[in-house]
């Protein structure tokens, strides 16, 4: 693939859709948003606590079919961005931060206190 695809990955509130939609107007570069995507498809289901559990497979599917139509570079946003297909990304990028300042934009967007913690955990 000649086209330039960069995936941006990272756990919840890290900055990813900020730093996707930076980087794509620079490169004049579309946005897939793989949420956007996995939620428009359905291609998904609910856990017990209602946190959305994508269909991996599916995603990739989806994703393949989403930068095939594309025109010209793409960037890919999503917590799960890391686990698309290799032979389709020039670029990975995993953003971070600290797990204080996490924890503080996640009680800004209500997250429960566990889905807190399991994220400034895994962060």
């Amino acid at each position: 693939m000649a086209r330039m695809v960069i995936a941006v990955s990272g756990t919840p509130g890290t900055g990813k859709s900020i730093f996707a939609r930076a980087l794509a107007k620079k490169l004049g570069a579309q946005v897939i948003d793989l949420n956007a995507l996995i939620k428009k498809k359905r291609i998904y289901r609910l856990d017990v606590d209602g946190t959305m559990i994508a269909n991996l497979p599916k995603m990739r599917k989806e994703f393949v079919r989403a930068v095939r139509a594309s025109r010209g570079p793409a960037v890919v946003e999503g917590l799960l961005a890391h686990t698309l297909p290799k032979r389709y990304l020039t670029h990975v990028v995993v953003l971070r931060t600290r797990p204080r300042i996490l924890e503080r934009r996640l009680r800004a967007r209500k997250y429960s206190k566990t889905k807190t913690r399991e994220n400034v955990e895994a962060e």
